[in-house]
């Protein structure tokens, strides 16, 4: 037959060449593609609802995350002041307290709950009322 076309229509099996319905015109030898919007639309509507349901929870989550950072803050922070309280305590109200290796260093206070817990970050940290000295890098001084 002089002129017959024959279509011969191609499967995919991936997602994205799903969308994409091809077949192939024999007259002139190429592969055709049409998008196919009925089944498709509903396709990419229902991904773009759990997409949105995605980023919402993404969203609640870093939220959480941020929540629970601050919680740990607030916690060190008291955990902090229970132990320049401890050291005040122990000291008779000068202040004179010493920590371990993994918090560094020497501290020493003169005059309310200053001094204590230096060497923290590489001897950043003293004194809070009246002249400190650092021991654990080279900072000493009076804040």
């Amino acid at each position: 037959m002089v002129g017959a076309t024959t279509t011969l229509y191609v499967s995919f099996k991936t997602f994205e060449e799903s969308i994409l319905k091809g077949f192939y015109n024999a007259t002139t030898s190429k592969i055709v593609f049409l998008i196919k919007l009925t089944g498709d639309q509903e396709l990419y509507t229902n991904f773009k609802d759990v997409n949105e349901k995605l980023e919402d929870r993404i969203g609640k989550l870093e939220a959480s995350l941020k929540i629970i950072k601050i919680h740990i803050l607030q916690q060190a922070s008291n955990l902090l002041q229970g132990m320049l309280r401890a050291c005040y305590d122990i000291g008779g109200g000068v202040g004179i307290c010493i920590f371990g290796g993994g918090v560094g260093g020497l501290g020493v206070g003169i005059g309310g709950t200053g001094g204590g817990l230096c060497g923290i970050s590489g001897g950043i940290g003293c004194g809070v009322g009246g002249p400190s000295v650092a021991i654990g890098e080279s900072s000493v001084g009076r804040y």
